[in-house]
């Protein structure tokens, strides 16, 4: 069993790994906003529409990145997004994004909550070790809290 204060590798879960640096003084919010999954595992960036990611002093942001091999890297893509078809409606979700790395070796799932606390109400809530398939449970999960502190985008 893992204890609260350290590390839980199961899919979706980790810790917040550093002190608390924000800026108190920062406004900035991120707002919700939904990611159009592809049809397939196959699928180009240019079929996703997926949400931004803002530098926000309350929302607690994920990034779990898992090391698998290429061969299971679309099923372990597979595997992720049925887990998820749920999480736009769970309290304290505010968005995700599914990354596949070009040499089939990595995946990283960046996810954003409301707080470290929402996130691990949703951890808690569920037997994730029950959800994962195949590909999901041999697969290495490196998890960790990450703090956002720049986003740009083109001008318009």
């Amino acid at each position: 069993m893992v204890g609260r204060d350290a590390p839980d590798h199961r899919h979706g879960a980790a810790h917040r790994d550093a002190p608390d640096r924000r800026d108190s003084s920062s406004s900035r919010s991120a707002s919700p906003s939904a990611c159009s999954p592809p049809v397939d595992s196959n699928s180009t960036p240019e079929a996703i529409k997926c949400p931004k990611s803002a530098a926000s002093e309350s929302v607690a942001t994920l990034v779990n990145v898992f090391e698998i091999a290429p061969k299971k890297q679309n099923a372990l893509v597979d595997e992720i997004r049925e887990t998820v078809d749920s999480m736009g409606e769970l309290p304290g979700f505010v968005s995700m994004s599914l990354h596949r790395s070009l040499d089939g070796e990595r995946v990283v799932n960046y996810v954003q909550f409301e707080s470290q606390e929402a996130f691990e109400a949703l951890r808690d809530s569920r037997d994730w070790e029950a959800d994962m398939g195949e590909a999901m449970a041999s697969a290495e999960v490196d998890p960790h809290f990450y703090e956002v502190v720049l986003t740009h985008e083109a001008s318009e």
